[in-house]
């Protein structure tokens, strides 16, 4: 009897285990413990949110956010430094500028400058020029006379001359023009053509009596010429003449002009 009782006890333990093992080995088998597990863990776990708010997807958002900007700011960078470089250009051109605006207004003012002194030579080359040339001393069985000869040394013709020529003996109070003078007439003097004045000199008498009473005997001729150049310029010669008291006449030291 015991041995029965072993041997259906072992048969017992057998078949158990057996059944434990199957049931272990069934796919679509789960333990209590296992499923029990899983509802836990399923119960503590956060329901699953939206990928683009993950904390992986944002901090990549936001990488990807960090590499733009600093792009953004290389780009920047490119863009000001290629506007330096067109600054550095541009001041280099204005300065380029600046000196061939100088070089231009050097040679305007250097040809501006050679045309006037063209001008000027030409004018002093080509403009009339009357000055007193000499004087020649007359009688033509009259009075005697001087003969005062303006000439015009230049190479073109003094237009519209005018003027006048005074004499007196001794020194008159003013050496302007006066009532009692010989006029000259509006006249064209050409290249070394001469104009002669002739001037009454005053009586011998008249010299002696200055003379004896101490007085300046001397005679003095002066006079004024008016004329226009080629260029119609306005020009004029103004003479003083005086003898040394023998009838020699020269001219004055002062009281001479000529424009």
């Amino acid at each position: 009897m015991t041995g029965c009782k072993a041997i259906t006890g072992a048969v017992c333990a057998l078949v158990l285990s057996c059944g434990v093992a199957l049931g272990q080995s069934h796919p679509g088998h789960k333990p209590q413990d296992a499923e029990a597990g899983q509802q836990e863990s399923s119960a503590n776990k956060a329901p699953p949110k939206d990928n683009a708010f993950a904390p992986d997807s944002y901090h990549a958002e936001c990488q990807k956010r960090q590499e733009t900007a600093e792009a953004d700011l290389c780009q920047q960078w490119r863009m000001a430094n290629a506007a330096e470089q067109q600054l550095e250009i541009l001041a280099r051109q204005i300065n380029y500028q600046f000196w061939e605006i100088v070089l231009l207004v050097g040679a305007f003012v250097a040809s501006l400058t050679a045309l006037m002194i063209a001008t000027l030579t030409a004018v002093r080359q080509l403009r009339a020029y009357l000055d007193v040339s000499g004087f020649r001393k007359g009688t033509d069985d009259g009075p005697d006379y001087l003969e005062v000869v303006i000439k015009n040394y230049g190479s073109t013709p003094a237009r519209d001359c005018t003027g006048w020529v005074a004499s007196a003996l001794g020194a008159p109070e003013s050496f302007d023009r006066p009532k009692d003078c010989r006029e000259i007439g509006n006249i064209d003097l050409g290249p070394g053509r001469e104009l002669t004045v002739p001037i009454p000199l005053p009586q011998p008498e008249l010299r002696l009596l200055k003379v004896v009473f101490g007085e300046d005997a001397r005679t003095y001729i002066w006079g004024e010429v008016n004329y226009r150049d080629a260029f119609r310029r306005a020009r004029m010669i103004r003479f003083r003449i005086a003898d040394d008291g023998s009838n020699r006449f020269a001219l004055c030291d002062y009281g001479n002009k000529s424009t």
